[in-house]
């Protein structure tokens, strides 16, 4: 399987969204940044995509809700305060704790097809 070609990054702090965004179009991903819960849903009634970076916090909400509307084996969880349980309730496989590391979650990105294709 190849890996994701579009990612959306829901992310509120901008300098993070940015240095994103930066480095995963510099990997070839068509990236949309969304910096709140109503921002993603926009670009998710706009466009499908094939992974998503979703930070937990945002102003406007829980960026987790996300799940009920996107792929939770396409999607990557940011996030400073993670919350073991409550992400394994949900599904998540899938996490990357802040301060972020870009060439660790690019490498969690990159692996998302492989996971999902292996039945992981």
């Amino acid at each position: 399987m190849e890996s994701p070609s579009s990612l959306l990054i829901v992310e509120d702090e901008r300098i993070l969204s940015g240095c994103l965004a930066r480095h995963f179009s510099g990997r070839g991903l068509d990236v949309a940044v969304a910096g709140s819960l109503a921002e993603a849903r926009e670009w998710l009634g706009r466009r499908c995509f094939d992974a998503f970076l979703l930070d937990v916090g945002l102003p406007d909400g829980d960026g987790l809700s996300l799940l009920d509307e996107v792929s939770v084996d396409r999607s990557v969880v940011i996030t400073a305060n993670p919350d073991p349980e409550r992400l394994a309730d949900l599904g998540v496989r899938f996490l990357v704790p802040k301060p972020i590391d870009l060439d660790h979650v690019a490498r969690v990105v990159s692996d998302l097809d492989v996971a999902v294709g292996e039945g992981l």
